[in-house]
């Protein structure tokens, strides 16, 4: 389900992520499982394809879920718990003199 209503950010309303790739295709998502599958199944050839995703959400289960993704690829788990997700990002400024 697309819309093309957009929010104060300019993004359409209930877009939760969008995936990109090197031939300049990109496609966008509202639908959490979909996006999932689509960077589960992308994600081993990213090197190849040039395949990019930015979880647009500030959906705790599907960030971490996206996160999880990464991880495994790598034959590693997620250090991040959901507790972790539920926080706000941290603020940081860094100065470079």
């Amino acid at each position: 389900m697309k819309t093309d209503q957009k929010n104060s950010c300019g993004q359409k309303e209930g877009l939760i992520g969008r995936v990109t790739f090197a031939n300049g295709k990109t496609f966008e998502y509202t639908d959490p499982r979909e996006f999932l599958k689509v960077i589960r199944e992308e994600l081993p050839y990213h090197s190849t394809s040039g395949f990019r995703y930015n979880v647009l959400t500030n959906d705790p289960q599907i960030r971490k879920a996206a996160d999880d993704i990464l991880y495994d690829l790598y034959g590693e788990e997620n250090p991040r718990t959901l507790e972790d997700y539920q926080k706000p990002p941290a603020m940081s400024i860094s100065i470079t003199m």
